[in-house]
């Protein structure tokens, strides 16, 4: 009975986590809305920056993040733990990690479903777009225009996705997650090894998400509000991971009920009155 209870909630954690990725990326595919197309003055600063290189890619963000994220779960387990054998030990690890994934899939979703409905321009739109108006009036507002800078619809609609940063969403998320899980492990008296750590991790996060500002494709408040959405989502994801290691924390036993002097009498064999 227990072996069926058992895998009857893994398969319903595993369709959640599934539901939870197919409207994630539905939303990132514009199969259940696309960003509504919002006009714009040719005199507005604020989308007139250049084309600037990518420092840090999507991909590399992801798959570098995670991948680090997965060593220091599993790094920090074996020195708190010591464990002798692999399996079962390894299984616990692997839970956090799973926790850190649906986090991730969670920030995700709230960042796809702000893109999709804002709109907002991205900062180097004028440069990307290059739109067919007439922009000798700079203060005429522009509503119907055609991206002739661009080849696909799809490129069209992520100069209106902006808002919020996704990169300072995912990368905030990652740095709070593992400062989180960081900060109650015990080093053996390094402590300052644990503080570079989470100071490194948060130094790569400013700058990650910082660069999304140099590199003209958000603007200020965009990268302010995608790395509150990280770090808020973190918190909440360690959250559930630690209430649910004190659910599964042994009940103490009747002697650790006991008061000191009762367990001294029992140390010598004193029957209390």
């Amino acid at each position: 009975m227990n072996s069926l209870r058992k895998a009857a909630v893994i398969g319903l954690n595993g369709l959640a986590a599934a539901a939870l990725i197919a409207v994630t990326l539905a939303f990132r595919k514009g199969l259940l809305t696309t960003p509504p197309k919002r006009g714009f003055f040719c005199g507005h600063s604020t989308i007139r920056y250049d084309v600037v290189e990518e420092v840090i890619s999507t991909n590399v963000l992801l798959f570098g993040g995670c991948i680090t994220v997965f060593v220091v779960i599993v790094a920090v387990d074996a020195l708190q733990r010591r464990p002798k054998k692999f399996f079962p030990w390894i299984l616990r690890p692997l839970k956090t990690f799973a926790a850190f994934l649906l986090g991730l899939c969670t920030t995700a979703l709230f960042v796809e479903v702000g893109k999709a409905s804002s709109g907002v321009l991205r900062p180097n739109f004028m440069a990307v777009c290059q739109p067919d108006v007439d922009c000798s009036n700079p203060n005429e507002y522009h509503t119907d225009y055609i991206c002739e800078g661009v080849d696909s619809t799809d490129d069209e609609e992520d100069l209106r996705k902006s808002f919020p940063s996704g990169h300072a969403a995912v990368v905030c998320f990652m740095a709070a997650f593992l400062c989180l899980h960081l900060h109650p492990a015990d080093f053996g008296g390094a402590s300052l090894v644990r503080s570079l750590i989470q100071v490194s991790a948060a130094a790569f996060a400013w700058f990650a998400s910082l660069s999304r500002v140099s590199e003209n494709v958000h603007h200020v408040s965009d990268v302010v509000v995608g790395a509150a959405i990280g770090v808020a989502i973190a918190v909440w994801t360690h959250r559930g991971l630690d209430d649910k290691d004190e659910v599964q924390q042994t009940p103490k036993t009747n002697d650790e009920d006991k008061t000191p002097f009762e367990m001294n009498c029992k140390a010598k064999d004193v029957v209390v009155d």
